[in-house]
């Protein structure tokens, strides 16, 4: 049987201790954390009301073109507005592309943060990423690259390590022709 607080609240001053089943809090509402204020700038909040963590099905995007999938594999971890995620994908064939158009993994699972509407920096956050098995890229095969998630979507744009975005020319064809790992993070809308 579950116990409901009051409406005006409980103070324990020795702690809680939940012997079996979980804390729920309702919509809206969070762990608080405004005892200590430690920020010297703007302080937009200090209730964390917000941890997830699930799977998702990250894409292949390019203007005309499809894939077809080996393996597509997402998992994420959300922590406030802090989105961690992890993305697998081996693409067995392509199509429809056009050689110039370049390259994005679609399907976050959020949109991420506006930032030029917001005061925080660019959603460029570190990653391991590599395109392996392509020769245009470099050798060794394992070439690592940059990502950045733009701004207002749920999308990674992909670069070369000179900054070039990754174009469709550059995808292989044929089975578990190109095996894309991307890890980072970025602050969700």
């Amino acid at each position: 049987m579950a116990a409901t607080i009051p409406t005006n609240g409980i103070v324990l001053n020795s702690g809680l201790n939940v012997a079996d089943g979980d804390v729920v809090l309702a919509n809206g509402h969070g762990i608080s954390f405004s005892a200590t204020s430690d920020s010297a700038d703007t302080l937009v909040s200090e209730l964390f009301d917000d941890y997830e963590t699930g799977y998702f099905t990250p894409a292949l995007s390019s203007t005309g073109a499809s894939w077809t999938y080996y393996s597509q594999k997402g998992v994420y971890t959300k922590i406030g507005r802090t989105v961690h995620y992890h993305v697998q994908i081996i693409t067995n064939s392509k199509s429809g592309g056009t050689n110039s158009n370049t390259v994005s993994i679609s399907n976050l699972p959020f949109t991420s943060l506006n930032h030029s509407s917001n005061p925080v920096p660019s959603q460029a956050i570190g990653f391991t990423y590599n395109w392996q098995d392509n020769s245009e890229l470099g050798t060794p095969s394992n070439v690592p690259l940059r990502a950045l998630v733009a701004a207002d979507s749920d999308t990674i744009a992909l670069y070369d390590a000179n900054g070039s975005g990754i174009l469709y020319e550059d995808a292989r064809d044929g089975s578990a022709a190109n095996y894309i790992y991307v890890g980072g993070h970025y602050i969700a809308a």
